[in-house]
């Protein structure tokens, strides 16, 4: 009886980190996994690295200390996203195989 991994949908990043900062780290998940939605959570939000943010494809932003109830209800949105691309694509596929064999 094998274990499949659980499926992994949503990350959340801080963008202040030693090292890599969030945005190279939202940079580098959206490039190798574009699917993956990101919450960034800061506790010293600039405009300038939200729009940064948002046009690498960050979900969504979050300020810290932040909320568990809010937290958890964007984590379940970014799911929700995630899946329904997912689903798009799995029906973009089908439809394909579907017409070849027409």
């Amino acid at each position: 009886n094998s274990h499949n991994p659980p499926e992994i949908v949503c990350i959340l990043s801080d963008i202040n980190m030693p090292g890599m900062d969030g945005i190279e780290t939202l940079r580098m998940i959206k490039k190798s996994n574009p699917l993956l939605e990101v919450i960034m959570l800061t506790g010293h939000a600039t405009v300038e690295s939200a729009i940064d943010g948002m046009k690498l494809g960050a979900f969504d932003y979050l300020m810290k200390p932040c909320e568990i109830d809010v937290l958890v209800s964007k984590v379940s949105a970014a799911a929700a996203k995630k899946r329904s691309h997912e689903e798009k694509i799995m029906q973009a596929r089908l439809k394909e195989v579907t017409m070849r064999r027409a």
